[in-house]
């Protein structure tokens, strides 16, 4: 077999370019879609999320309720008994205590919390 049989060979298998108009709509530009349905559809769900934020952040804060130092000694002793009693197991109970007044669980009612925390729950 020399090269001309082989080139014949090749053209008989050779792929066809696709047609003109085939090529034109596949390399065409695509359509610009229209943004701003969208846009608009952002805003009106950032301004209600922000709204009901704001809303239900000003409902939590004004019923936020803090505990007394009375309440955050009784919960140190439960505490404190349930670590065994000693000047370790107190400073433990101490630590929780202060990171449960100064974080929270989230719920607003941090007594509640730690007095669940210590066994005493309501």
């Amino acid at each position: 077999m020399d090269d001309l049989e082989i080139e014949d060979l090749l053209r008989k298998v050779r792929p066809v370019e696709p047609p003109a108009q085939l090529r034109q709509r596949i390399l065409a530009a695509p359509l610009a879609r229209r943004a701003w349905p969208w846009i608009g559809a952002a805003a009106a769900a950032l301004i209600a999320t922000t709204a009901f934020h704001l809303a239900f952040g000003y409902e939590v804060g004004r019923a936020g309720l803090s505990p007394t130092p009375d309440t955050e000694t009784q919960v140190a002793d439960g505490i404190t008994k349930m670590f065994g009693g000693d000047d370790r197991a107190r400073r433990m109970a101490e630590f929780i205590v202060m990171k449960q007044t100064i974080f929270g669980d989230g719920e607003g009612d941090d007594v509640q919390s730690a007095t669940t925390l210590a066994g005493g729950g309501r």
